[in-house]
C-alpha cells in the first residue's frame, strides 16, 4: 500500500498502517517536513505521481 499526502498527518498515518508514503510538492507542508515525517519520496506535481508509484510495482490492473 502507498500513501500520497501533502502533510506531515499524512506522512505520519502511512508509517502508523506501514505503508509507504509519498510527499507531494504541491500541498501544504513544505518538502522538508514532509521527509522529515517519513515520507521516501517528494513528487515534485502530478505527472512525476505516475513515475513514483511505478516503483512500487504495476498497479493491479495491469499485472
Amino acid at each position: 500500500a502507498c500513501m500520497i499526502g501533502d502533510t506531515t498527518f499524512d506522512m505520519a498515518m502511512a508509517h502508523a498502517v506501514g505503508a509507504h508514503a509519498i510527499g507531494v510538492g504541491w500541498g501544504y507542508h513544505r518538502h522538508e517536513k514532509l521527509t522529515k515525517a517519513g515520507a521516501a519520496r517528494i513528487v515534485p506535481d502530478f505527472f512525476a505521481l505516475r513515475a513514483a508509484l511505478r516503483e512500487f510495482g504495476p498497479s493491479p490492473a495491469h499485472a
